[in-house]
């Protein structure tokens, strides 16, 4: 089934379920480290669910791409701060499942956003060529 609006985009679902995470989760840092590791977490997941959905609303294909590895960028970030926040010990086993549960998610399914907008054009690119 396709989706109609951005809210049954389900790579857009997938990001703000990581985002609303992040929200329950990383706000139980110490008090320092929740204004900034906390904060930078939120940040880059926010930064994820904010250019899937730019690139969601991008007529051409080539904008999308850009937002999608500005996407993949904060994903990376994601990855990073949450295996720092983990080995710092600010977080805790049960939020650690549920964040890296999350972001998982959110990869899987954002990977396979990524690849269909490549494959699509190579299809393109052949079907022209026949």
């Amino acid at each position: 089934m396709l989706a109609t609006g951005l809210q049954d985009f389900l790579t857009w679902q997938r990001a703000h379920e990581y985002v609303l995470q992040t929200y329950k989760d990383a706000t139980v840092f110490p008090n320092g480290e929740n204004n900034e590791l906390g904060k930078e977490i939120r940040k880059a997941a926010i930064d994820i669910a904010t250019n899937i959905t730019i690139a969601y609303n991008r007529p051409n294909k080539e904008e999308k791409k850009k937002f999608v590895a500005a996407a993949q960028s904060n994903i990376d970030k994601s990855t990073y701060l949450l295996t720092l926040a983990k080995d710092l010990g600010y977080i805790m086993e049960s939020d650690e499942n549920a964040l890296e549960t999350a972001l998982e998610n959110c990869i899987k399914m954002f990977s396979t956003y990524r690849r269909s907008l490549y494959e699509q054009r190579q299809s393109s690119y052949y079907d022209n060529q026949q």
